[in-house]
Formats: structure tokens, C-alpha cells, sequence
């Protein structure tokens, strides 16, 4: 009798047993708002995106061998039964196949989010060499929060999202963006029209002329033709040949501020004055199909995956 008692009392408390889930457990939504440092250049490049003036979409770029910052703000703005929950890595995987993980969470110290107390976390590492990480490619990116039930406790699953825009700079890349600083220009004014003209565009004319010395506009219109010729090359991935042509931009640009300064001419010289950023679609819209399909056939076999932890 006594034993068929005990045996009422654990089939009684047997379905609770089976079903029963974890105390606690990743959370299913978080906020996870990551911000890059520090990077070479920061918004649109023409290469990766050719139509990102009108479209948004931005880049993050470093150059390999350089330190690149990641800041992760980690919010868990949704309400549950769990008032703590616990951080025990916080991680980027990267598409070339690295993880790099952020040192303020760990199995034995782990961070505690709270809702509606977001949490910072930094992760830094080296940009590898493109013949590890293309320059030719943005690479996409993973975050891994992973949870446990408290110091030193059992995992809780992990939370992932995904990311992308971070791209890898060559020298001469990097090259081509500092020669397009010290003209005056961005991606968004980087048209022959946009050195030393007005520009006229479906939205009206929205450039102002910056020399007026005839002697001055004759040396920059050449300037002009090697900027766009520049920002051609740069398009289809020539990024040696777009650093040659911007270099000798800039020299004819240099001759033009120096003729018009000698001249006495009252206009202002050596800074490119716009009234609206124009978009490189205004000189470069007719190679955008042969863009993509460079560099979608490019890209297809080129491209790495994900490698799981």
C-alpha cells in the first residue's frame, strides 16, 4: 500500500517534470544598436553600392591591418517574468569566418540586463589582409549574445542578429577618398560638373561656379574630366587607375586656384561650394548595368559564408 502511494504521488508530479523548461532562457527579442569607430570612411561608396545616394545605404570602412571598434548598446526594452538575465559573451562573427568577442561579459562575470537598462559593450580586433578579408566585398557580420542562468551557470541559448556594410580599404582606396577630401568633393559631388560649374539636375541647377578668371575655369574644366573619369574607374573596382586620374585632378585644380588667386579675381577659390549634395547618378548612370553585372558575377564567386561556432 505504501507503495503504491509513492507511486501515486510521482505520476502526480510526473507531467511537470517532462514539460518543464529552463528557469530562465535567452530572451527572444532584444534591441542591439551597433555603432562602428573610428572607420576611414563612413556612408556612401559608389563601388559597393553604386545607387546608395538613393537608396541609404551605408559602408564602414577600414583599412586591413588597422584596428576596427565595434560599440553594441544592448537593450531589453519588452517586459517578462525574468527581471535579470545574464550576459556571458557578447560576440561578432564575421562572413571571412573569426569570431571576436567583447572582454566586459564572461561564464564566471557574467553583465546583467535589466529591462529598460541597456547595457554597452566594446569589441576591437585587426582587419585582416584582403587576401583574407576582400576588398572587393561588403562583408556581412553575426551577434551573439549568449545568456546563462547566473555566474558560472548553465547556458540559456543565445541571441543573433544580423548586420552588414563593414567593408576592408586598400591603400589605394584610401588614397582615393583623401584625394577627394583635399578637391573639395564627397560621393555625393563627385561629378565632372560638381568641381567647377553649376549642376543641372531634374531638381534644377544647384551648384554655384567657383572661379572666374577664364584662365582659372580653362585649368579646371580638365580637372573635371579627370574626376569623372575617376569616379568611372572607381565604379567598376579600377582603384589604382581612379587614385592616377584624382591625382592629376588635383594638380590642375591646384594650377586653377593659383591662376585665379594671381589674377585678383574676387570669387572663391579652392573650396567646392554646394548648395544640395548631388548624386553621382547624374554623370554615371549609363555604366550602372554594366556595374552590376560586374560585380554580381564578381561577387557570386567571390563570396564567403558564415562559419558556425
Amino acid at each position: 500500500m505504501r507503495t503504491l502511494g509513492i507511486l501515486l504521488v510521482v505520476m502526480a508530479f510526473l507531467p511537470a517534470i517532462l514539460f518543464a523548461g529552463p528557469v530562465r532562457a535567452s530572451p527572444n527579442y532584444l534591441n542591439v544598436n551597433t555603432s562602428w569607430l573610428r572607420a576611414v570612411h563612413t556612408g556612401c561608396d559608389p563601388y559597393f553600392n553604386p545607387g546608395c545616394l538613393y537608396y541609404g545605404s551605408n559602408v564602414y570602412a577600414y583599412m586591413s591591418s588597422t584596428n576596427a571598434t565595434a560599440v553594441l548598446i544592448v537593450s531589453n526594452p519588452y517586459s517578462s517574468n525574468v527581471t535579470v538575465w545574464y550576459i556571458s559573451a557578447v560576440k561578432i562573427l564575421m562572413d571571412w569566418g573569426t569570431n571576436y568577442t567583447s572582454k566586459q561579459a564572461s561564464l564566471a562575470s557574467p553583465a546583467t540586463l535589466t529591462q529598460n537598462n541597456p547595457r554597452a559593450f566594446t569589441i576591437s580586433f585587426i582587419v585582416p589582409d584582403p587576401s583574407v578579408a576582400s576588398n572587393f566585398l561588403q562583408h556581412s557580420y553575426e551577434i551573439i549574445i549568449e545568456f546563462v542562468s547566473g555566474p558560472n551557470g548553465n547556458s540559456q541559448g543565445a541571441y543573433t542578429q544580423s548586420g552588414t556594410g563593414f567593408v576592408v580599404y586598400s591603400q589605394d582606396q584610401v588614397d582615393v577618398w583623401n584625394l577627394m577630401g583635399q578637391l573639395g568633393l564627397t560621393s555625393a559631388t563627385a561629378t565632372s560638373s560638381s568641381l567647377c560649374g553649376p549642376v543641372s539636375t531634374p531638381y534644377g541647377t544647384v551648384g554655384q561656379k567657383t572661379f572666374t578668371s577664364p584662365q582659372a575655369n580653362s585649368l579646371c574644366l580638365p580637372a573635371s574630366r579627370e574626376v569623372n573619369i575617376a569616379m568611372t574607374s572607381y565604379q567598376l573596382g579600377n582603384f589604382v587607375d581612379a587614385k592616377g586620374h584624382l591625382q592629376s585632378a588635383l594638380q590642375f585644380w591646384n594650377q586653377a586656384v593659383a591662376v585665379d588667386e594671381n589674377s585678383g579675381s574676387s570669387a572663391s577659390t579652392g573650396v567646392v561650394v554646394m548648395n544640395v549634395l548631388v548624386g553621382l547618378g547624374v554623370a554615371l548612370a549609363g555604366i550602372a548595368a554594366a556595374v552590376f553585372s560586374f560585380k554580381r558575377s564578381f561577387g557570386s564567386a567571390a563570396k564567403t559564408q558564415l562559419v558556425p561556432t
